[in-house]
């Protein structure tokens, strides 16, 4: 059992000094899984313009852009449109309900008036719909414009 040395027993002496570092520790280890790393190089509190960069194979064509803007649109994906699309093309999309029956894409070809632009079509019922698609930096492609028709 325990060993008296000056009116004290050592095991109880031990365990008492010893729950208060426990306790120190787990509070530390329970604290530490929970914060945030801490923001080194660039300041990480300012938001971006864009918060994330959409997947290469959305952005690789005009026809990728275009038909994914119309998948998420159907969606009311909002967060994805803003990524693919400029605030301009976003605006005009946003400001329609989204058309039925589904559109179905005709094809992209090389815009008259944009140098590097394609326009790509969709046809919906007796309606069509162009949307303007362009290469914006190391984005890829984006929707840059759309146009309705009735």
């Amino acid at each position: 059992m325990a060993d008296s040395a000056g009116g004290y027993e050592r095991p109880v002496m031990k365990m008492a000094a010893a729950r208060p570092l426990a306790a120190a520790l787990l509070t530390l280890a329970v604290v530490a899984c929970g914060a945030p790393s801490p923001v080194t190089g660039t300041d990480k509190a300012k938001p971006s313009k864009t918060a994330s960069h959409p997947p290469s194979s959305l952005v690789a064509s005009p026809e990728a852009v275009s038909q994914a803007v119309v998948a998420a649109w159907a969606r009311n994906d909002r967060g994805t449109i803003e990524q693919l699309t400029t605030a301009t093309a976003r605006a005009e999309i946003l400001k329609r309900p989204f058309p039925e029956p589904q559109p179905t894409f005709v094809n992209c070809q090389a815009a008259p008036r944009v140098a590097g632009a394609e326009l790509c079509l969709f046809q919906v019922a007796r309606q069509q719909f162009t949307f303007t698609a362009e290469v914006r930096g190391k984005t890829g492609w984006l929707v840059t414009a759309a146009r309705f028709e009735t």
